[in-house]
């Protein structure tokens, strides 16, 4: 009952044209098994493992309490600031059908507690454009800064490797994924607090470019490893310890994006959907966009505007796999 797609009003994500069984449409991706995709700032692989569905691999989720597990792997494009780029989930309609106003507030205190190790942004959840994002140098649980040709397989469990990141002082010695949050937690925070000092106010860490904080580089491969219990894919089902809440009715026809993104929005790593078959109704009565083309591959040549903006979109799906 479920299916994962890009994104489809982002045409600046594709997949490769040279990528061997492309699919037609050029945005259904497949899960527990690693797929090509690139997008203007990044060109990689990733998986998504989901607990619960025929073909999930039973080796990924024994033993473990995790209901999804996801990985990205790749090089980016240009150096990008380590606070500029941003993981998590941004909508563009309001939730619906929320719980009531008390236990809607326990909720939104229980999710703060649980990303503020993440520096978590989060927005009302009666906003008109929900969101929580947090960088994603915090918010993965693994982070693997590899030479090209030592990267870590994607299908095995997910590693730490930082011992290639001058930031963070190590001498070139491996530490822990905690002192690594730790570190870059406490740099991107002083980067912050000097900027407003300065008199530079929450400048946008893409804009300030005053060497505060280190960047993710072009050279080394780059690998981002996720993973939560609390949302079962599954069952488009969330635990939040206080309460379980169908998200189906709740998300309106939208589907729950893994996505990453500069702090402008101007810019994404990746943008993934996760679809569940219940969800399709609402999505189908919203529509949007209208019209309904495939998504060509954006290399097909230099310069060539077929694969990339304006017409990269596709309507919902009409069933998920």
């Amino acid at each position: 009952p479920v299916g994962v797609r890009l994104s489809p009003e982002y045409p600046r994500q594709w997949i490769p044209g040279n990528v061997k069984n492309r699919p037609e449409d050029g945005v259904t991706l497949q899960t527990q098994v690693p797929f090509e995709f690139e997008t203007e700032l990044f060109k990689g692989r990733a998986v998504i493992f989901l607990r619960g569905l025929d073909n999930t691999p039973d080796s990924v989720f024994k033993g473990k309490a995790r209901a999804i597990q996801f990985s990205v792997q790749g090089r980016f494009k240009r150096p990008v600031f380590m606070d500029d780029l941003h993981f998590g989930m941004s909508l563009a309609r309001p939730l619906r059908h929320l719980p009531t106003r008390w236990l809607l507030n326990l909720c939104t205190r229980v999710v703060r507690s649980l990303g503020a190790q993440y520096s978590m942004d989060l927005s009302d959840p009666t906003s008109a454009r929900p969101y929580m994002l947090a960088p994603i140098a915090l918010a993965a649980q693994t982070i693997s800064c590899a030479a090209p040709g030592a990267e870590p397989d994607l299908t095995l469990t997910p590693i730490e490797e930082n011992a290639r990141m001058a930031c963070l002082d190590g001498n070139g010695k491996e530490m822990s994924a905690n002192e690594r949050r730790r570190k870059l937690s406490k740099i991107i925070r002083d980067a912050k607090s000097a900027r407003r000092k300065a008199g530079c106010g929450d400048l946008n860490p893409g804009a300030a470019n005053d060497g505060r904080v280190p960047t993710y580089d072009t050279e080394n491969v780059w690998t981002f490893s996720f993973w939560q219990s609390q949302i079962d894919m599954s069952k488009y089902s969330v635990d939040l310890g206080v309460g379980k809440f169908d998200l189906v009715p709740i998300m309106d026809g939208q589907p729950i994006a893994l996505l990453c993104q500069t702090s402008d929005a101007g810019e994404i790593g990746f943008r993934f959907e996760v679809w569940h078959e219940r969800l399709l109704q609402r999505a189908h009565a919203h529509r949007a966009p209208d019209e309904v083309v495939s998504r060509p591959p954006r290399d097909l040549k230099a310069g060539d505007d077929e694969g990339g903006r304006g017409q990269g979109l596709v309507e919902a799906p009409e069933a998920a796999s």
